[in-house]
C-alpha cells in the first residue's frame, strides 16, 4: 500500500521507428514533454504500458541510434531527478522485446536509475513508495479468461487482494464498436483489484473507465487519428483523492483526410488548397474520392504543387459489387499469434482433444519447450 502521494507521467504506444511518423518527430515531442529540469523532478514515476517500438529494428536502420540515444537521456533524466522509470513489454510484433534496451543502457552506461522492462506476468514490491504493481504484457495467454486465472493465482501467491497500480497491454469492449469481435478483457476484474489506477496501453485513442486510464498512442500514426495525442499525469493518493489529466501532445505529426466525392478538379483543388493551410511541412494529406472521380487521376498535381506534404489517396467505389457484398458477410476469422508462449497451450489443448493422457502430455510439452 502507497505510503506517501505519487505523481505520475504514463505515456504509451510511443512507437518508436514508426515508418510514416518519423522517430526524429516523435522523441523531439517526448523531449519537450519529459525535459530534465526541475518541472520534471515534481514527478515520481514515469510508466510506459507497452508498443515503445512500432518494429523489429536492424541496427542499419537510421532511428536505431536516435532510440539509444533517447533511452540513455531519459534514464539520465530519471536518476538526476530521483524518478522511477517502468516500461512494460507490449504487442510482439511491435516491441520484440527491444525494450530491454532501457535495462543494458542503464546498466552498462552506469546510469543506474530505477529503471525496469517487464515482460512476464509478474508482481513488484516497490519497497521505497510501498506500491504494488501488477504487470500484464499482451497477449500473455490465448484465452483472456485464462490470463485473469493466472493474475488471480498471482494474487493469491503474494497475499495480496489488491494492488497499488496495474500496467496492462490488451483492449476492453468498451473501447471497441460492438460489431468488432476480438479478444478483450474484462475491464471489471481488474478495477476490482486496483487501488488507485489501470494503466492500459494498446488502442490508440484516450480514454478512461473508472479508474481505468488508457493514454492512447503519444503521436498520430495514420490517417483516421485526428483526435488529440499526448499522455496522462496522475496523482496517486494514499487517502484515495486522486486525479488525472491528459497533457496534449502539441507537436504531434498531422494527418488529414480530406473528402473530395463527386467534386469537379477545380472544387477538389479549391477544397484541398484549403485544407492544407493550416498544415505543417511533413504533414501527411490523404484524399478521399470515387475511383472515377476526376482528381483520382489528378494526384501527381497535387504532389507536384505542394512537396512539403506527404500525398496518398483513398479512393472507393460507388457502389460495391456482390462478390464485396458477400466478403463483408462473412465471418471472421480471429487469428492467434504463435509465440514461445502461447505455442504450449496450443499444443497442449490439442492433445487433451486428441484424449492424450497427462503423461504423455506432458512429455511432448517437454520436448516443445527445449524445442524454442
Amino acid at each position: 500500500m502507497l505510503n506517501q502521494k505519487l505523481r505520475i507521467a504514463v505515456f504509451s504506444d510511443v512507437h518508436l521507428g514508426h515508418r510514416r511518423t518519423p522517430t526524429e518527430s516523435i522523441i523531439s515531442n517526448l523531449k519537450r514533454d519529459i525535459p530534465d529540469t526541475a518541472a520534471t523532478a515534481e514527478l515520481d514515476v514515469i510508466f510506459i504500458p507497452g508498443d515503445l517500438f512500432d518494429r523489429f529494428l536492424s541496427l542499419p536502420d537510421a532511428s536505431v541510434y536516435e532510440i539509444h540515444a533517447w533511452i540513455a537521456r531519459l534514464l539520465r533524466t530519471c536518476k538526476r531527478r530521483d524518478i522511477v522509470l517502468r516500461v512494460l513489454e507490449g504487442t510482439p510484433s511491435h516491441d520484440w522485446k527491444q525494450s530491454r534496451l532501457v535495462e543494458s543502457i542503464n546498466e552498462n552506461t552506469g546510469i543506474e536509475a530505477d529503471a525496469r522492462h517487464v515482460s512476464e506476468l509478474s508482481i513488484e514490491h516497490h519497497e521505497r513508495y510501498g506500491m504494488d504493481l501488477l504487470y500484464i504484457p499482451d497477449e500473455w495467454s490465448i484465452d483472456n479468461d485464462d490470463t485473469w486465472k493466472q493474475v488471480c493465482q498471482l494474487m493469491s501467491e503474494h497475499r495480496l487482494e489488491q494492488v497499488d497500480f496495474i500496467l496492462m497491454h490488451g483492449q476492453f469492449p468498451y473501447q471497441l464498436p460492438p460489431h468488432v469481435n476480438v479478444p478483450t478483457h474484462d475491464p471489471d476484474r481488474y478495477v476490482s483489484i486496483c487501488r488507485h489506477y489501470v494503466f492500459c496501453g494498446h488502442v490508440h485513442i484516450p480514454s478512461t473507465y473508472k479508474n481505468i486510464v488508457v493514454p492512447g498512442s503519444y503521436d498520430r500514426l495514420s490517417h483516421g487519428e485526428e483526435h488529440a495525442k499526448g499522455h496522462w499525469r496522475a496523482l496517486a493518493d494514499p487517502s484515495g483523492d486522486s486525479s488525472a489529466v491528459f497533457v496534449e501532445n502539441e507537436g504531434a505529426t498531422l494527418y488529414r483526410s480530406i473528402d473530395c466525392c463527386h467534386l469537379s478538379v477545380e472544387e477538389a483543388l479549391e477544397k484541398v488548397d484549403t485544407a492544407v493551410t493550416a498544415l505543417t511541412n511533413g504533414s501527411h494529406v490523404r484524399v478521399e474520392a470515387d475511383r472515377n472521380d476526376p482528381i483520382a487521376s489528378s494526384m501527381d498535381v497535387l504532389k507536384r504543387k505542394y512537396p512539403e506534404f506527404n500525398w496518398s489517396s483513398k479512393l472507393q467505389s460507388k457502389a460495391k459489387s456482390g462478390k464485396e457484398m458477400l466478403q463483408d458477410m462473412r465471418a471472421k476469422y480471429q487469428t492467434t499469434p504463435i509465440t514461445q508462449r502461447t505455442i504450449s497451450d496450443m499444443v497442449g489443448d490439442r492433445l487433451k482433444q486428441m484424449a492424450c493422457d497427462e503423461s504423455t502430455i506432458q512429455q511432448c510439452l517437454s520436448a516443445l519447450g527445449e524445442v524454442t
